[in-house]
């Protein structure tokens, strides 16, 4: 049971209160004396936290900074992404834990001492278990640990003297995993900040392994390269539609999956759909890193595929250091990937499918008419008999014709209409990504904007908002700005313009309308939006509903 609950410990991350400790816990040069100091309560946790020797707290607790305890802590000590130091006369009375970091301990350790992504260092009493979840363990000679010892992965140095009253559990995995690999530094450096790499030398083998995922893309397309170059073909030409392929293939994968797994018959193909669905990721994702590197490269080139994919993954890796947006990017690469290929799969289905239409039939009389345009061919002169004086005065009326035409003379050309002029093709409509790139410029700005307002708390003439302040922000923004110049300033960056579908200026009502719509285009995860991507009109269904249309201006407007 002591196994289970230091294990528990260390996954749980939750420290165990304890009030106070028995003699029996700690050998008796040890006990806990009740010292008579002053209490004090811990402000922020952040960076370097430390209890001075005669001083005593409650609990203490350290993010990113180190913890040091020289003092009394009369419940626990936990570090996050630090380090938790205990002195020779330092006393915690709960649980000394470390996440994302070290814990050393010289003093006393009331009950357990738990270290997550970190290595564990005791030269003193422990009264519970001591827990090292991928980190080494070091066991000073003064080392008295009264339970249990686990240890999941990394080493462990015990001098001689130390004592573990408990049993002793190791399961040892590689180095590359323990406090002192590579993994440790990656969790701190990389994970915690939302990337998946990082300018350091100390995760040197995550940018390995990059680059190898980059030389297998490499090969990919080559061995598949008509397959590649199709599917980074329609990511270019089809960028809403295959957005929305990801979409519905990202959200109806797994439903399939549980479907499937009701039947017996289902459950023997959910391995193969499991393999196409990562065979179809990673094909999508050298696709995408040919498209990216096509457009950096400025110009399709198909003789060139490596070439764009090196750029394209070069590309990819410097975005992966940049945190928060390194993960943004690392899972938007495969759902693009993904429904690039399905997008691409569908299109070709459905233009194997397309019907042959048949070559209109034209009359005889058309079809034996000469155009206009051709050279008359000269027939042949065949001598004919003289004719009789009646055959010479008699005339032959055409079926058709009102006027009686003689033999000996030629009929007349067809008249040919004269082709219609070209209409004038309406302006052009917008197409998502330019939208969704105007609104990204709105919502930057609209944001900006309320994040100024709200620090003026600070001096007293600040307004709070709240979570659907953006929206309505948003909303009352668009509106005004489409009524007076016909566009918001991303869409006026962009070269967009909102105009009425019957061709009259825009009024309140309709603004209003549309700005209120955009909630329910929003609603369904924003579906109402991506309408605009397949649909005949590019129009969204707020678009839709107020009857407007979104076009592109040959030039884009002034901003004043």
């Amino acid at each position: 049971m002591k196994i289970i609950s230091g294990l528990l410990s260390a996954a749980l991350l939750l420290p165990v209160a304890l009030q106070g400790l028995s003699a029996a816990d700690v050998a008796a040069p040890v006990a806990v004396k009740a010292e008579a100091g002053a209490r004090r309560e811990q402000g922020s946790p952040l960076g370097d936290q430390a209890v001075p020797a005669g001083e005593r707290t409650r609990e203490v607790v350290a993010l990113r900074g180190t913890l040091t305890v020289d003092g009394t802590v009369d419940r626990d000590a936990v570090s996050i992404l630090g380090r938790t130091v205990v002195g020779e006369e330092g006393r915690v009375l709960g649980s000394a834990v470390g996440v994302l970091g070290r814990v050393e301990s010289s003093g006393l350790v009331g009950r357990d001492a738990v270290a997550v992504l970190g290595g564990i260092e005791i030269n003193g009493p422990v009264g519970g278990n001591v827990v090292a979840v991928l980190g080494d363990v070091k066991l000073g000679p003064k080392a008295v640990i009264q339970g249990d010892l686990v240890r999941l992965g990394g080493s462990l140095r015990r001098e001689p003297g130390a004592v573990v009253r408990g049993s002793q559990v190791g399961i040892g995995l590689t180095g590359a995993l323990s406090a002192d690999g590579g993994f440790v530094e990656w969790a701190r450096r990389c994970l915690f900040l939302a990337r998946p790499l990082a300018w350091d030398i100390s995760v040197i083998w995550a940018w390995g392994v990059a680059v190898a995922f980059l030389a297998f893309y490499l090969l990919i397309t080559l061995v598949f390269r008509r397959t590649v170059n199709a599917c980074a073909e329609t990511l270019a030409v089809r960028p809403g539609l295959t957005v929305l392929g990801s979409l519905l293939t990202v959200f109806l994968t797994p439903v399939a999956f549980v479907l499937l797994s009701v039947s017996v018959v289902g459950l023997l193909v959910v391995p193969f759909l499991g393999l196409a669905v990562v065979a179809a990721t990673l094909l999508g994702k050298a696709a995408v890193l040919l498209w990216l590197g096509r457009a950096c490269l400025r110009g399709n080139r198909p003789g060139a595929p490596v070439l764009a994919v090196t750029v394209g993954g070069l590309l990819v890796l410097v975005l992966y250091t940049v945190p928060v947006l390194g993960l943004f990017v690392f899972k938007l690469l495969g759902w693009l990937g993904l429904g690039a290929v399905v997008t691409t799969l569908a299109r070709t289905a459905r233009r194997g499918r397309a019907p042959v239409s048949p070559a209109p039939l034209l009359p005889p009389s058309a079809a034996s008419a000469p155009h206009p345009s051709a050279a008359p061919v000269p027939s042949p002169v065949v001598p004919l008999a003289a004719p009789s004086p009646a055959e010479t005065s008699s005339s032959v009326t055409a079926p058709g014709l009102s006027d009686p035409v003689r033999p000996s003379e030629p009929a007349s050309p067809p008249v040919v209409p004269p082709p219609p002029l070209p209409a004038v093709s309406p302006a052009p409509r917008a197409r998502l990504t330019r939208r969704l790139g105007a609104l990204a410029i709105d919502v930057l700005l609209v944001g900006m904007v309320l994040s100024l307002l709200g620090n003026l708390r600070s001096h007293g003439a600040g307004v709070s908002f709240g979570g659907g302040g953006l929206l309505l922000a948003l909303a009352v923004y668009g509106a005004v700005l489409w009524k007076l110049r016909g566009a918001t300033v991303g869409g006026i960056v962009c070269g967009l313009q909102v105009a009425r579908a019957d061709g009259r200026g825009m009024d309140w009502a309709t603004v209003i309308v549309r700005a209120l719509a955009c909630f329910l285009s929003l609603a369904p995860l924003g579906l109402g939006f991506l309408w605009a991507a397949f649909d005949a009109d590019k129009q969204t269904w707020h678009d839709k509903i107020a009857g407007t249309v979104v076009i592109r201006l040959p030039k884009p407007a002034p901003l004043v």
